[in-house]
């Protein structure tokens, strides 16, 4: 299991992390701190230092003196506030939207506070014209982001629930007649991922999850099998980009709590 890098690292007899710094003219100064025992105080004070950073903006920023433009504001919004609270992939695809489909089609100097429903139509309008889905994830991740912009005090209401909806692109899915299943079913019997095929096929597992078993998963006596943990590929988006540079491999918790479970294994898995 690869693991992520950790916010500490040592140099010159003690632990230091990466720290950034709001100057007078809402510019931002990158530095490190150190002197501390132990990684776990560095990284503490990392974590203090991050929030004492996101107050300081968010106090410049709301200043009546600041011109806070919508393009500002969505880069801060997706760096500091939606990225911490949500998986690689999800920072990857919102990255995509903003900076390549809303950054590029919204108005110079357009100002935070005078952001409306008709302005956002127009928008969200040339946006649309990207790929079916777009315009329908513009608007939602717009809607996300407002709704911040209300709780943070830079605006007094979200305007987006006044715009134009767009439709979500629903997947077409084919059900198989049981000739065409049998077909498949005997081509798969050829491949070495034919016991994956069986466990998604017929249990519902997901890709990650059927990754993620042991042989220890498998009770063979109560013919089950216990789901508890997934492998996921973890897109890694420097900062600032909507372009992968990496993927890192990791083991973690199912998608949901309740996705921690005991399935029955049918006789023809278990005992082919």
């Amino acid at each position: 299991m690869a693991h992520q890098k950790s916010i500490a690292f040592y140099e010159s007899g003690s632990w230091y992390h990466r720290v950034k710094l709001l100057q007078a003219d809402g510019t931002t100064k990158y530095s490190k701190k150190g002197g501390f025992a132990t990684a776990e105080e560095a990284e503490k004070s990392y974590r203090q230092c991050e929030e004492a950073y996101k107050r300081a903006y968010r106090a410049h920023h709301a200043s009546p003196a600041v011109n806070f433009e919508l393009k500002d504001y969505l880069v801060f919004w997706l760096d500091e506030i939606y990225s911490a609270r949500v998986e690689n992939t999800s920072k990857m695809l919102a990255s995509y939207v903003i900076y390549d489909l809303l950054l590029p089609n919204m108005t110079q100097g357009m100002k935070l506070r005078y952001v409306n429903a008709e302005y956002l139509n127009a928008l969200l309008k040339t946006v649309s014209k990207a790929t079916e889905s777009a315009g329908n994830k513009a608007r939602e991740l717009l809607n996300i982001a407002l709704k911040d912009a209300v709780t943070m005090g830079y605006i007094p209401r979200n305007p987006v629930p006044d715009t134009k909806p767009y439709q979500r692109t629903k997947p077409k899915i084919t059900v198989l007649s049981k000739d065409k299943l049998r077909f498949f079913l005997e081509k798969a019997s050829e491949n070495n991922w034919y016991l994956e095929i069986l466990l998604g096929l017929f249990m519902g597992l997901r890709k990650g999850e059927i990754s993620g078993l042991k042989y220890s998963d498998f009770n063979m006596d109560n013919r089950t099998v216990r789901i508890e943990r997934q492998i996921t590929s973890n897109p890694i988006v420097p900062k600032g980009q909507f372009k992968i540079s990496e993927y890192q491999v990791i083991e973690k918790a199912p998608k949901t709590p309740n996705s921690i479970r005991t399935l029955r294994v049918p006789e023809a898995i278990m005992f082919p």
